[in-house]
């Protein structure tokens, strides 16, 4: 036998070859594969299928339901047109502004500070000259006195996206915290079965991910507002500024009514390709005897 081929004793590996004999690993880890088993029965047979029908009602309400947020006929009136999109000023929220407002110091190659005595005089002096380093010119802070009206229906919709998109992240990643504990043993470059788990496994790694795009959508709306409404305070003779935000927001309506069918649809394809394969997906060393959930462990 080649010395390369010889199988290393206890000494030659540091102890290693033993490494795993211990009961107490064997113990948990069959522990964590049981409790993620029946995790993903509970999924499958119950929490997905319920998921999935909440959303078929959420989607069958936005046709006909005026009362739902996601009902079309709310981009014809309100912030989604753009005579209806003003900024508001008055009195009190002038008065919300003002008290305590800073002012501003600009200290020629000082920087910018808040506070008037940031930086002492002896240590703004040239060492050169001997002269301050610069004028103080003294401003008083910027105030954003016009407010704007937050879209009740995009909020409304906001919410939604939020918590579904949060329950498929979640499904999604338990059911692959199972299907990796499920992944069989390689056996001499035999990879039977492995194949079909990699590919069940990349099927909810990409539902996980859409479902986290979906929940950074409501952030984009309302982070898209704050700047465009900055813009209208800062530039208010451009004339173009209420068309944008009904135009914004309007895109952001149909991002988010999107991302309820998404959601939807990326879990209903993956319920099927469970059930097509699931004698594979769940047992893939004995497939032909494993083809329903109900013989599930």
């Amino acid at each position: 036998m080649p010395s390369f081929a010889k199988q290393p004793t206890d000494g030659e590996g540091g102890g290693l070859a033993k490494v795993f004999s211990g009961e107490d690993i064997t113990e948990i880890l069959q522990t964590v594969k049981n409790d993620a088993r029946l995790r993903a029965k509970e999924l499958i047979q119950k929490e997905i299928p319920e998921y999935i029908k909440h959303l078929n009602d959420i989607l069958a309400a936005a046709e006909n339901d005026p009362s739902s947020p996601m009902w079309k006929g709310h981009l014809k009136s309100g912030p989604f047109v753009k005579d209806n999109v003003k900024l508001i000023f008055n009195d009190a929220w002038r008065d919300q502004s003002s008290p305590g407002t800073p002012t501003i110091v600009v200290r020629g190659v000082d920087g910018l500070s808040l506070d008037p005595n940031y930086a002492p005089e002896e240590e703004r002096v040239n060492q050169t000259t001997g002269r301050l380093s610069g004028e103080d010119i003294e401003m008083i802070g910027k105030r954003w006195e016009g407010g704007l009206e937050r879209n009740e229906i995009c909020g409304r919709l906001s919410v939604i996206v939020e918590a579904e998109a949060e329950k498929s992240f979640i499904i999604g990643r338990e059911l692959c915290h199972w299907l990796k504990l499920e992944v069989p043993t390689l056996e001499d470059g035999n990879n039977f079965g492995v194949d079909v788990q990699d590919e069940m496994i990349r099927r909810v790694d990409n539902m996980v991910n859409a479902a986290a795009r979906h929940h950074g959508l409501p952030k984009g709306h309302f982070d898209d507002r704050m700047t465009l409404a900055m813009q209208w305070n800062k530039f208010p003779n451009l004339k173009d500024h209420a068309a944008a935000i009904a135009s914004s927001d309007r895109h952001d309506f149909f991002l988010l009514c999107n991302a309820v069918a998404a959601l939807r649809g990326n879990m209903t394809v993956l319920l099927t390709a469970l059930r097509n394969n699931w004698a594979k997906a769940h047992n893939p060393k004995d497939a032909e005897h494993a083809s329903a959930v109900d013989s599930m462990y």
